[in-house]
């Protein structure tokens, strides 16, 4: 059964990363357009890597224990407490738990990745050397801290072979490596890290140096004939459409108002000359602050506020409700960074102490239609304090 990323329910943060690690890549309708005039073979093979990528992550999501992954593992140590809480007690367990999950998924995905690096291909097999081979089942590749909790490379390789995926070892120690399943896929995987590779080796400026690297996981493989950046759709593709009809609603204001538009992956910023007015993420909503019976799609975004007067004068105009409303909305801390754990992180607004990170502005889950008439609010009132320190 192909793996339908939106048709899961997902309880456990475990599931949630192999939820959301289906859900980003592109469609290979889209990704492999254009190889499939230039390139047919290569679009069949980036065929071939897709559905192979899907199937594992689908295998992973109904049977991780097969695959050595530890479901639950965050929920029994969380047991339902707030995460800044169990940052508070212990900030570093509580991020090797919380990371656990993504850890176990990188397991897997990080040693296709490195397959495809250094793979060499001769027909549809894919060869390492002795040297490569031992790079990457040794984990080399992992960052210190994750190699100890690293699911053992046996359970790994042994859940690839599952899959179809297998390793012939030769008399030299070199390996040969075939997937009976999908016997061209190596080809696009190869030529997906390649790419990847020489746009970090040789990139366009030094902010962008891993910028392309996204595309290796995402499998976007318009990659492969050049560097690709994402587009607006690419950034919300993934939200429910009464999400993306909010979103297109929130770009038509930031256009209103002349915003210049930054876009990342599933990230946007809009800017009036140098200052950020709007934030907006179109993926999960991360925070692991409770127990969940399912995680959703998200539609987040943040409106900029500010401690200058004529900002927070405007707020007051606009009355008690909506004075309400602003408070419910405010930029709470969550501990996001050790030194908000440290010491009470609190300030006043309208004489009320409060916990927020930086400026009172204001934060949106999964907007309703009522939240987006007071979000043009709150950009009315960015925009008025923006120009009123243009026009002094």
């Amino acid at each position: 059964m192909r793996f339908d990323p939106n048709q899961m329910n997902f309880p456990t943060m475990l599931h949630r990363d192999i939820y959301m690690t289906a859900l980003r890549c592109t469609p290979p309708e889209i990704s492999l357009a254009e190889l499939e005039q230039t390139n047919p073979a290569m679009a069949e093979s980036g065929r071939q890597y897709y559905a192979f990528y899907m199937e594992l992550l689908g295998a992973m999501y109904e049977h991780p224990e097969t695959f050595g992954m530890h479901p639950g593992a965050w929920e029994e140590y969380s047991g339902g407490r707030r995460y800044n809480v169990l940052r508070a007690e212990n900030n570093s367990l509580t991020q090797v738990m919380s990371d656990m999950a993504s850890g176990e998924l990188e397991c897997y995905l990080g040693i296709l990745r490195n397959i495809g690096s250094r793979g060499v291909m001769a027909g549809d097999t894919c060869t390492l050397s002795a040297e490569d081979f031992a790079y990457i089942t040794g984990y080399a590749w992992l960052p210190g801290r994750s190699r100890k909790s690293a699911i053992p490379v046996e359970t790994v390789l042994t859940g690839l072979a599952g899959m179809g995926l297998t390793v012939q070892q030769t008399a030299d120690g070199s390996c040969h490596i075939v997937c009976e399943s999908h016997p061209k896929l190596f080809h696009s995987l190869t030529a997906l890290q390649h790419a990847v590779e020489e746009s970090i080796a040789h990139p366009k400026s030094r902010s962008l140096k891993y910028f392309y690297a996204y595309n290796s996981g995402y499998l976007e493989f318009r990659q492969i004939t050049g560097n690709y950046a994402p587009t607006y759709e690419d950034c919300v593709r993934i939200l429910p459409d009464e999400q993306r009809i909010r979103m297109d609603q929130l770009r038509e204001m930031a256009r209103a108002y002349k915003l210049k538009e930054k876009i990342d992956h599933f990230a946007m910023e809009y800017y009036h000359k140098a200052e950020r007015v709007l934030h907006i993420w179109t993926d999960w909503y991360n925070a692991p602050t409770r127990r969940r019976t399912h995680w959703q799609r998200c539609l987040h975004f943040c409106v900029s506020g500010s401690w200058e007067p004529v900002y927070l004068d405007a707020v007051r105009a606009e009355g008690e409700v909506f004075q309400r409303y602003f408070m419910k909305h405010l930029n709470y801390c969550s501990g996001c960074v050790p030194d908000h754990l440290k010491q009470p992180w609190v300030v006043r607004v309208f004489d009320r102490p409060v916990r927020i990170c930086g400026t009172p502005g204001g934060c949106f889950d999964n907007p309703t239609e009522t939240d987006m008439m007071y979000v043009q609010k709150y950009l009315d009132i960015k925009m008025v304090e923006l120009l009123s320190k243009a026009g002094t």
